[in-house]
């Protein structure tokens, strides 16, 4: 459903992604890993529209992506999370997940449109997904660090994406949380939605990824099955030690 077409950016000299040609499976899960500096979160960031490519092609669906701004590839069907929580602290865990809904108009503009009841409703289910309904009405700021994590996937959940863009999802958390974390990524992927996944968590990602893309200095050195990579040679030197 993605494909990636010789995409590059440089910044000021410096080559952070340089060639990179992909593609994403739908109903599948892609772990894109690599050492820091190899341009996981720069090749995500052109994906969603924060950086332009200096060259190369993203389609999406079949629908040139390459450029678009962050609200419109959100509603083309692109979720989003980030290394750094994105939660709005002072808001209920609800209204946060009511926020997502419409990529690129307000709460208001929803509850303008007679929506509010349809969109909570929603919201409410989503805050069941990930197991939060008892957090509700809390503030989004006193859940704990890996219950953020949980209501970011389900807010990106709230633009009913086609593709989940995770950048290290179980980063900072427990090892029960984790395998709950990744249990939603199955379950996601069950339901037909793609997921791309860049974690450091080498057990993790290995144990939940279908297939894995490997960066480093900017380009792709392997793409295969887990197994596949964990004895590449290449990859074993940049990376896996």
């Amino acid at each position: 459903m993605l494909e990636i077409r010789g995409v590059t950016k440089h910044f000021d000299g410096v080559k952070a992604v340089t060639e990179v040609s992909c593609t994403i499976a739908k109903g599948a899960i892609t772990g894109l890993i690599g050492p820091n500096g190899a341009g996981k979160t720069t090749l995500f960031n052109m994906i969603c529209g924060y950086h332009v490519p200096d060259s190369g092609l993203i389609c999406f669906n079949s629908l040139e992506i390459t450029g678009k701004p962050p609200y419109a590839v959100a509603a083309a069907g692109i979720g989003r999370t980030f290394q750094n929580l994105r939660t709005i602290k002072k808001l209920s865990t609800l209204d946060n997940v009511m926020l997502a809904f419409n990529p690129g108009a307000s709460l208001f503009a929803s509850l303008k449109k007679g929506k509010e009841r349809q969109n909570r409703e929603r919201a409410q289910e989503l805050l069941a997904f990930v197991g939060l309904s008892d957090k509700a009405e809390e503030p989004a700021g006193e859940l704990s660090y890996g219950q953020q994590k949980l209501l970011n996937l389900a807010c990106c959940r709230a633009l009913d994406p086609a593709l989940l863009l995770l950048d290290e999802p179980v980063a900072g958390v427990n090892q029960e949380m984790t395998v709950k974390i990744l249990g939603l990524l199955r379950d996601m992927r069950d339901e037909g939605i793609g997921v791309l996944v860049i974690e450091h968590n080498m057990e993790a990602v290995m144990e939940v990824s279908d297939r894995l893309i490997v960066m480093a200095g900017g380009r792709v050195i392997a793409d295969g099955e887990p197994a596949q990579v964990r004895e590449n040679s290449e990859v074993i030197e940049a990376y896996l030690g």
